[in-house]
């Protein structure tokens, strides 16, 4: 009687445990999976969205100074036509 008593008790304690460890495997297989879903959402925004705005920023820079430069040289070669020009 007391044997049986101990045996419903550790299937008892077994099945909890079972459960728990279930549910442990559980949770962690989701986290796992939002982890590599942020993972993956990160690699894709720095090979296409970032690559893209990097390229946006890096022309509008380029065609600053370019203009800044045109400007410059439209300049100078005014003050030397007109110092050639004698005005």
């Amino acid at each position: 009687m007391q044997k049986e008593g101990t045996d419903n008790l550790v299937d008892v304690y077994k099945t909890i445990l079972e459960q728990e460890i279930s549910n442990n495997t559980i949770f962690i297989t989701v986290l796992l999976g939002i982890v590599v879903m942020l993972l993956g959402a990160t690699w894709w925004w720095n090979k296409i969205g970032a690559t893209k705005e990097i390229k946006a920023e890096v022309e509008k820079i380029f065609d600053k100074e370019k203009k800044k430069l045109q400007k410059e040289l439209e300049n100078e070669i005014n003050e030397k036509t007109e110092k050639k020009s004698g005005i």
